[in-house]
C-alpha cells in the first residue's frame, strides 16, 4: 500500500500533500486493520477564508478488513485539516458532514489526489 500511495500522491505538494497525508493516517488509526486500508476516488479541495489560515477537505473512499478478515465495502470518508494543524481532524461518513459541503460550497473544484 506504500507504493500506491505514493504513486496516488504524486501531483499533490506541499501543503495540499502534507493534509493528505495527515488524512491518510488518521483514518489508518481508525481501522481495525490498518494495513489492509484500501483508498480510491481520492479528491480534495480548499477555502480561502480572508484572517484564517487556508482549510484543505479531503473525500476518499476507504475499505478495510474486520475482525474476521473480511473486507467491508467502500465507504466514503471526509477529512479536513488546517495548514499548521498536527492532524486532520475526521468530519464523517457520507453526505450528513461538513465534509460534504465543503464540498458542494467552495469555488475551487475538486481535485484529483
Amino acid at each position: 500500500m506504500a507504493l500506491s500511495s505514493l504513486f496516488l500522491t504524486g501531483c499533490v505538494t506541499g501543503d495540499a500533500k502534507t493534509g493528505y497525508d495527515k488524512s491518510i493516517e488518521t483514518m489508518k488509526n481508525m481501522l481495525k486493520d490498518p494495513d489492509s486500508m484500501k483508498v480510491k476516488n481520492q479528491k480534495y479541495t480548499w477555502t480561502d477564508t480572508e484572517g484564517s489560515p487556508r482549510k484543505y477537505c479531503y473525500k476518499m473512499d476507504v475499505d478495510g478488513k474486520n475482525s474476521f478478515g473480511a473486507y467491508t465495502g467502500y465507504s466514503t470518508f471526509y477529512f479536513t485539516w488546517d495548514v499548521g494543524d498536527k492532524y486532520a481532524e475526521y468530519e464523517g461518513e457520507g453526505s450528513e458532514t461538513y465534509g460534504f459541503y465543503y464540498f458542494g460550497q467552495y469555488k475551487n473544484g475538486e481535485h484529483d489526489i
